[in-house]
């Protein structure tokens, strides 16, 4: 495939060119497959956009889409796109790389942000001299090209990784309020009668958590289920005394430390997930990352212990 910029070089040698907003309805349009979303995402009518392609496929003289139930790519459409969604991608980050930097955007998923990252915001201001804008997030997915964020943290379900900030580590905790097993009671038995407490209708956490223990994944079908949206969730049913959790060792540090949630055994499972630091591809190499990443890493090692799997980001 030929570098995104050779495509604009070619149209600038050309007597003619076709006109940006052209081009720009066209690469909306393929990336939707649809007139009606392109016509949204631009704030214009779908007769306008269907003039646009138009005036380009006039341009060209090539039938850039099959229209019909579908809307679909011609191969020379498929071919404009292929270089023009790139082009499109390296000018926005061109134009943003411009603009000078007051403050850092950062996504944060919601459990991170609330029960880490943002309880320690002002501290690493201070310790790195950046200034921070931080939205807390459901998704924990980030779309430079979409989303109007420098970096992002993300979890990362795949071990390993550039910029891994720290490693998922399970732990079962209860409020000391919620029964444990009665005397002579299995551990099994008292699991498999409890209030089991999980993140969401997936059970996969408690799954690795009774794998770890060897016994039977089947108690989660015995034990009556609260399943809840988020972590977060999880951690607060817990430590009003609902159940059993299975939540990040990272996210109850403080309920672990002041005693409203206690580990009901030392069992630590580490599935293989990460956090990982992400950022608009401009920004790397620069002091900015290497400000943020290393006051992650050094920060989580201090309180957790566990050195990040680092690797190298320049």
């Amino acid at each position: 495939m030929s570098h995104p910029y050779e495509f604009f070089s070619r149209i600038m040698r050309t007597q003619s060119l076709p006109s940006l907003k052209a081009l720009q309805a066209f690469e909306a349009v393929a990336r939707h497959g649809s007139f009606s979303r392109a016509a949204e995402e631009l704030f214009v009518s779908q007769g306008a956009i269907s003039k646009q392609i138009r005036s380009l496929e006039a341009h060209f003289q090539l039938s850039l889409f099959h229209r019909g139930a579908q809307v679909s790519l011609t191969p020379a459409g498929a071919r404009l796109f292929d270089q023009l969604s790139g082009a499109f991608s390296q000018i926005q980050q061109a134009c943003q790389s411009m603009v000078p930097t007051e403050k850092l955007a950062l996504k944060v998923p919601m459990t991170f942000a609330d029960r880490w990252f943002i309880p320690l915001l002002r501290q690493c201001e201070q310790e790195t001299g950046l200034r921070l804008s931080v939205t807390s997030a459901w998704k924990y997915e980030i779309d430079f090209r979409r989303e109007q964020f420098d970096m992002a943290i993300i979890f990362n379900d795949e071990p390993g990784g550039d910029h891994s900030v720290y490693t998922e580590t399970l732990i079962c905790v209860k409020s000391p309020h919620y029964p444990g097993p009665r005397p002579g009671e299995s551990t099994a038995d008292w699991l498999a009668h409890a209030h089991l407490i999980s993140p969401s209708r997936i059970f996969n956490d408690w799954d690795r958590y009774l794998d770890a223990l060897s016994l039977p994944r089947a108690i989660v079908q015995q034990a009556s289920m609260i399943a809840t949206d988020s972590m977060l969730s999880a951690i607060q049913a817990a430590s009003h005394g609902q159940g059993l959790a299975v939540v990040d060792k990272l996210f109850v540090q403080e309920e672990l430390q002041n005693g409203r949630l206690e580990q009901i055994d030392p069992t630590e499972v580490q599935p293989g997930g990460h956090y990982q630091l992400c950022f608009a591809s401009h920004w790397k190499g620069t002091r900015e990352l290497d400000s943020l990443y290393r006051w992650m890493v050094e920060t989580l090692e201090r309180q957790t212990g566990q050195p990040a799997q680092e690797k190298q980001h320049r």
